[in-house]
C-alpha cells in the first residue's frame, strides 16, 4: 500500500471520524440557530438585518466551530496535553525497577532470586524499549477541518464585503 493511502488509513479511524461529525452536526445546528434568530431581526435604527448579513453570521460560526474544533482535536491528540505526566510515572516506574534490580544484584542470589532479578530486568527493558514503538499519531483530519473552517470563515467574509 502506498504511503498516501496508509496516511488516510491512519487518519481517519472511528473514533476521529465520529469527533468530526460531532463537530459538523453541532456547527450546522448553531449555524441554523444563528441564521433564523438573525433572519428576521430590527437592527437599532430600526431597518431589518439584511439577507446577506444572516449568511454571513452563520457561514461565520459553522467556520469558526470548525477551526476551533481542529485547534482542539490537534491539542488533545498531540503530544502536548498529559506528556510530563506520563513520562514522569514511567520515569517513576523505570527507577523503581532499577533499584529493585540493584539491591537483587548487591545479595546473595537463590535461584528464586534469580529469577525473579530476570523477570524484573525483563519488565526493565520492556518500559525502556515501549517508547521506541509508539504509534506515530497522524493528524491529518485535525488539518482538514482548520482547512475547512478556515475556508467557510473566509467565505462568510467575501459575502458580507462583496
Amino acid at each position: 500500500m502506498n504511503s498516501f493511502k496508509l496516511k488516510l488509513k491512519e487518519s481517519f479511524t472511528l473514533k476521529r471520524i465520529i469527533y468530526w461529525i460531532i463537530i459538523i452536526i453541532l456547527a450546522i445546528t448553531l449555524a441554523l440557530i444563528i441564521f433564523y434568530v438573525n433572519k428576521d431581526k430590527l437592527l437599532a435604527d430600526g431597518k431589518r438585518y439584511k439577507l446577506k448579513q444572516s449568511n454571513s453570521d452563520a457561514l461565520l460560526v459553522f467556520g469558526v466551530i470548525n477551526l476551533v474544533g481542529g485547534i482542539f482535536g490537534f491539542l488533545i491528540n498531540s503530544n502536548f496535553f498529559a506528556n510530563s505526566f506520563f513520562k514522569f510515572r514511567k520515569n517513576r516506574e523505570k527507577d523503581k525497577l532499577k533499584s529493585e534490580i540493584n539491591e537483587l544484584k548487591l545479595k546473595k542470589m537463590t535461584a528464586i532470586q534469580k529469577l525473579r532479578l530476570k523477570t524484573l530486568e525483563e519488565k526493565y527493558d520492556e518500559l525502556d524499549n515501549s517508547h521506541k514503538f509508539e504509534v506515530k499519531k497522524n493528524k491529518l483530519i485535525y488539518y482538514l477541518m482548520f482547512l475547512f473552517g478556515l475556508v467557510f470563515v473566509l467565505i462568510s467574509l467575501l459575502v458580507v464585503y462583496v
